[in-house]
């Protein structure tokens, strides 16, 4: 496991605990970033699995909206369906639905089908996804504090909250 410096903003982090925060964090759903321009890009040349698949384009399409609107956390860019997959199930992104199994399990006697997954070999690139993301938001976060450009929460909110607000949402990582 790799070993990463202190966070620079843990405050999303201290929020989910309950700990009382100088102002309620600001983050954006993984979803949310489908909008972006740069995400849009990154959607043209490669599909959704491959860049799901793919360490440094799910590090790049986390980092998106972070670098874009400067909130204070990052959602991984991954999905669930990595676990079906690691599992030995096909996967497949059909535009306009969704994922689907082209071959699902319909029966409880199906499930033996199912692998028990190499979790280093079949979700490695999640682990991997998680360490270069991380890597990229420290630089990222070293390189603001040195343009001293204001933090999304002064440019959403006009200034500073004094409550916790409640840390409800899915896990994200500081940085």
């Amino acid at each position: 496991m790799p070993s990463f410096p202190p966070l620079q903003n843990d405050l999303l982090l201290r929020t989910a605990r309950g700990e009382t925060t100088d102002r309620t964090p600001v983050w954006m759903m993984r979803q949310a970033g489908r909008y972006l321009p740069e995400y849009r890009e990154v959607r043209e040349e490669h599909d959704f699995f491959d860049v799901v698949e793919t360490p440094e384009l799910a590090a790049e399409v986390t980092i998106q909206p972070v670098d874009r609107f400067q909130i204070d956390a990052a959602i991984l860019f991954c999905d669930i369906m990595v676990v079906p997959e690691a599992l030995g199930l096909t996967v497949e992104m059909v535009s306009g639905q969704g994922p689907t199994f082209p071959d699902p399990l319909r029966t409880p006697d199906e499930m033996d089908q199912l692998v028990e997954p190499e979790v280093d070999a079949d979700l490695g690139h999640v682990f991997e996804a998680l360490t270069v993301t991380r890597k990229q938001l420290l630089a990222l976060s070293a390189s603001r504090s040195k343009q001293g450009t204001p933090p999304a929460h002064h440019r959403c909110g006009g200034g500073v909250s004094h409550s916790s607000g409640g840390g409800r949402g899915p896990v994200a990582s500081g940085f």
